[in-house]
């Protein structure tokens, strides 16, 4: 997710003019540590770019047996810090191998892809015995992905989200097979963001499913800042499935209750207020950049001021999916149907440009897209004829006449969402607002509000 957030919502900081930077003092050298402690240094992604400190991010959580001698069924924020853990140290095959080791797990499997493709998906199996049962972790990847958003906008016509239920078929069949060398066991599944929807509905599989035997009481599940991908009739309030998300978080949104899709379990809420937020943020580290949550017209109705982070998201999805008749110069869509007839294809191809495009013909696009905004919502020829040269120079290949049809719908999605777009771009409470409900996304803002949750209640 972080790329594309990064590229899409490029913030604007303020560098300080004519002035040396105060040196930060030596980083503390942190204590040995103790047993069960599983310790990660996680590379920031919120930190200001004028920051001059080097260091990354201490992350520390505990594995216990204990955890996993309980009901699943119970929250255990301790067990929902040590999952997220888990899921920061899946971005790579070599960190969630040093992840299973510090636990001192064995029979590691892991399922990571080196040529990423939009099919592709990464995951880890591994494997510890508690007295009387094997407790079999999974964790689905979700960090640092490109052509995996194709899949992400996948939605399909019907049932669950195709792009998600591809890949959770993908992992329950390897579950099956890494399940047949146990008998007596209980399972813990994990993921963040892309790959904490895939876990969601994998969820849901295996216990709808007759092929994998497991009690809900035996199988912990905690995802983190989950996209929906359930049909809204398989979201079934699993009493296990814990998903963890800071209700401020744009990608938790999405696909909208609109297009019928809906996540299953239980959703765990740390919001508390946007203050709190910030309070946390910056006694974690000071040089933490988020943009301040200030109220503005609501764009559904202007009369009256969008409040919280919350009511701002829903209003962008209402307005973004109203109800409309479709002309010459504007395109609505309110159902499923609808997205998949008009915009899928068109949202696959931007983000297959993104991802496919080289980063600094990329930056040149945006730069050029930003300066000549007018400009291009003047017609689909006009952004057609600004992106070829930037598809040429990249040598992606691509058909003029499609190219030319997705800059349609791109046109006619702007036209219909002017109100919306020209104050995003240029700036205003309602920009910091959609910058900010994208930033909250990243994974250390999970991992900093449930260090403080376990903090606070010990």
């Amino acid at each position: 997710m972080k790329k594309a957030i990064l590229l899409m919502l490029p913030i604007l900081l303020l560098a300080a003019c004519g002035e040396t930077p105060t040196p930060e003092p030596p980083e503390p050298t942190p204590p040995e540590p103790i047993p069960g402690e599983i310790r990660y240094e996680y590379t920031p992604t919120l930190r200001k770019e004028t920051s001059t400190k080097t260091s990354k991010y201490l992350c520390s959580f505990f594995y216990k047996d204990e955890y996993f001698k309980e009901d699943a069924k119970v929250f255990n924020k301790d067990l929902a810090l040590l999952s997220c853990g888990k899921s920061l140290m899946s971005e790579s095959e070599k960190t969630i191998k040093d992840f299973y080791s510090q636990a001192e797990f064995d029979n590691v499997e892991t399922h990571y892809v080196t040529v990423k493709t939009e099919d592709t998906v990464s995951y880890a199996f591994a494997h510890i015995k508690i007295e009387e049962f094997d407790l079999v972790s999974l964790v689905v990847c979700g960090h640092d992905y490109g052509l995996e958003w194709k899949n992400n906008f996948l939605v399909g016509e019907s049932g669950d989200h195709l792009g998600f239920s591809m890949r959770a078929n993908d992992i329950y069949s390897s579950l099956k097979t890494y399940l047949a060398g146990y008998e007596n066991y209980k399972l813990w599944i994990s993921g963040y963001s892309r790959g904490a929807a895939i876990a969601n509905v994998l969820s849901h599989y295996i216990l709808s499913r007759d092929e994998i035997e497991i009690e809900q009481e035996d199988m912990f599940v905690y995802t983190f800042e989950a996209p929906k991908g359930l049909a809204a009739e398989n979201a079934i309030p699993y009493e296990n499935v814990f998903n963890v998300i800071y209700s401020g978080d744009i990608i938790t949104y999405f696909a909208p209750a609109e297009l019928g899709l809906a996540r299953c379990g239980v959703d765990y809420d740390l919001y508390t207020s946007s203050q709190d937020l910030n309070d946390k943020l910056t006694a974690f580290d000071k040089d933490i950049d988020m943009p301040k949550f200030v109220p503005y017209n609501d764009l559904t109705d202007s009369s009256r001021k969008v409040a919280t982070e919350q009511e701002g998201i829903q209003s962008l999805i209402t307005y973004l999916s109203r109800e409309g008749t479709d002309s010459d110069s504007e395109l609505y869509f309110h159902t499923r149907q609808d997205y998949v007839d008009k915009v899928q294809h068109t949202l696959q191809t931007v983000f297959s440009i993104i991802f496919s495009v080289p980063a600094e013909v990329l930056a040149l696009m945006i730069e050029g897209a930003m300066e000549n905004i007018l400009t291009l919502l003047g017609s689909p020829e006009a952004i057609c004829n600004f992106i070829m040269p930037f598809l040429d120079l990249a040598g992606y290949a691509y058909d003029p006449d499609v190219l030319l049809a997705d800059c349609t719908v791109v046109y006619k999605l702007a036209m219909t969402n002017v109100l919306a777009i020209l104050p995003i771009v240029s700036g205003g409470n309602m920009s910091d607002a959609l910058k900010r409900a994208a930033k909250v996304h990243f994974p250390e803002v999970d991992y900093i509000l449930l260090k403080n949750l376990c903090s606070s209640s010990n």
